[in-house]
């Protein structure tokens, strides 16, 4: 069994219009050592985006209901600051990466496991392999 490498108590800020799977995110991993903050639509994210609140990475799904998916969402986040770590996480198999102003970041295709996400949320965030 693989296991999910550990965060070192960086904050990841989830975002998911799907209410179970953003609680099995949070749950998943707090449990590898993240806090936590979960916004359920880039509506909800972009206000805590701009009431400053602290996070480490933003982790979001790409296709939400609402006028910010995750590629906005990402957008607006580098425009305000340019070297936060963004991670998209989406069941969708038809993504193009390819429209202007894209920001560059790795992609998780759902379903994924907390050994999965784990790997790449710290190598995000800098963290070296085991």
């Amino acid at each position: 069994m693989v296991t999910a490498p550990m965060g070192k108590g960086e904050t990841i800020l989830v975002v998911d219009d799907e209410e179970m799977l953003l609680s099995l995110l949070q749950q998943g991993l707090e449990s590898i050592g993240y806090k936590v903050i979960t916004a359920k639509d880039g509506e909800e994210a972009f206000e805590i985006i701009k009431k400053g609140i602290h996070f480490d990475l933003l982790l979001t799904d790409i296709m939400m209901p609402g006028a910010i998916d995750g590629f906005h969402l990402a957008n607006i986040l580098r425009s305000i600051d340019p070297n936060k770590p963004v991670v998209y996480i989406s069941a969708y198999i038809g993504l193009t990466f390819d429209e202007p102003e894209m920001v560059d970041a790795p992609l998780i295709q759902k379903p994924a496991t907390k050994a999965e996400i784990g790997a790449v949320i710290g190598s995000a965030l800098g963290h070296k392999a085991a």
